[in-house]
């Protein structure tokens, strides 16, 4: 998996990899905005997870690999370090606005379109006119948010030329400016 080159974490992310993101079901799904919400947020931190065919990937690289726990953790730390790291944040920022648009900043240039939440503030909702991404809110405060959301992908990552599941957990802490 080659180093994401921008900070539209979402939009790019799907645009480039066609991957459905994950989000929580819900019985109540009409949208309602958040005054919390409203204003510039900037990067704060991340956190990436992963799992192989639904196991931890440090036990899954141990046990099919033959790795040691320190071999296994570096080879992790290495990829997952190739898959987001903070550089990637630089210059980036999304302004929500009252009026129910926002606009994201980064070092590419920006995006921008509208946006809900829903179920009760705990899904975000991006539409930029050709899709719309939902994401996990995990936390929204008028001072911090927590996004989470998950790619899915296929490797071979024995040499058995039969693929295992990668599952990549992204969480993203925003801070609130001003």
């Amino acid at each position: 998996m080659s180093k994401f080159k921008s900070t539209s974490f979402v939009l790019t992310l799907l645009t480039l990899l066609g991957i459905g993101m994950w989000s929580c079901g819900s019985d109540d799904d009409s949208p309602s905005t958040t005054p919390a919400i409203v204003g510039t947020w900037v990067y704060e931190s991340h956190a990436v997870n992963a799992t192989i065919n639904g196991q931890n990937s440090i036990d899954f690289l141990i046990e099919n690999l033959g790795l040691t726990e320190s071999e296994a953790m570096f080879v992790q730390n290495m990829f997952l370090g190739e898959v987001m790291d903070a550089s990637d944040f630089q210059d980036f920022s999304i302004v929500f606005r009252a009026d129910g648009t926002y606009q994201i900043t980064d070092e590419d240039g920006g995006e921008s379109g509208t946006y809900e939440l829903r179920n009760n503030n705990t899904i975000l909702a991006l539409n930029d006119g050709d899709e719309v991404v939902e994401l996990e809110v995990t936390e929204l405060s008028n001072s911090f948010m927590t996004v989470v959301f998950e790619e899915e992908e296929d490797f071979d990552i024995t040499g058995d030329e039969e693929e295992e599941n990668v599952l990549l957990q992204f969480t993203l802490r925003l801070q609130k400016q001003g």
